[in-house]
């Protein structure tokens, strides 16, 4: 894991890269701006490793007076660069120089909830664990029928009811960690962030836990 500690201000970033043992392993600046987040997500992306980000900025300077020098569309800029800055950290550095494990898991996720909006019950059932399963048929009001005709049923009440689009929008599968035969994979469905747990059976992954409908 790398600790990245990011101070933005309003016309920069200073990045301090850490390693997990509080080594110093990189040190710079970079325009707080488009072409700037660029540099800063591939120097640090090279180096392959999931990454940790705190971001510090200073929204408001105040001269002498204490008067606010700067104007709300100042504000807003620095808000919106410290937005994505966090981003790139979040959504992008963790799934570069990923191995194998990692894009299987993601990709596990990934296809349970496209089998979701294709309303294909039999694909959904087959990547989850079969105690998870079973905790979804029950919290589907299915209990007692196989998952792939409970999921059916679920299917076609969603596309009679009042949402008939609830399985359509999908997280994405942003980033995953690996610990011996178990991982956690990062979702993301706008600013909003989830976990989903999975465990490896045999040569495959499984979804076991906060792989919820949708």
């Amino acid at each position: 894991m790398l600790h990245a500690g990011l101070d933005l201000s309003r016309n920069r970033v200073d990045v301090r890269a850490l390693a997990d043992e509080g080594e110093l392993v990189d040190e710079f600046s970079a325009p707080a701006d488009e072409d700037g987040l660029v540099h800063l997500y591939r120097r640090i992306a090279r180096r392959g490793e999931p990454v940790r980000c705190v971001v510090e900025s200073m929204p408001r300077s105040r001269d002498g007076r204490g008067t606010d020098r700067h104007t709300t569309r100042v504000r807003l800029r620095i808000r919106v660069c410290a937005m994505l800055v966090l981003l790139t950290c979040l959504g992008g550095l963790a799934a570069c120089g990923e191995n194998a494990d990692q894009r299987e898991a993601r990709r596990t996720v990934t296809r349970f909830y496209e089998a979701l909006k294709r309303r294909d019950a039999e694909t959904a059932c087959r990547l989850v664990s079969p105690a998870l399963a079973d905790a979804i048929v029950r919290a589907s009001g299915e209990g007692g029928k196989p998952c792939v005709a409970a999921l059916q049923l679920v299917f076609r009440r969603v596309s009679r009811s009042s949402n008939p689009h609830l399985f359509d929008s999908a997280p994405n599968a942003v980033a995953a960690a690996i610990d011996g035969n178990r991982a956690t994979v990062v979702l993301r469905r706008g600013l909003r962030r989830g976990h989903v747990s999975l465990r490896r059976v045999s040569d495959r992954w499984q979804i076991t836990g906060s792989a919820d409908l949708p």
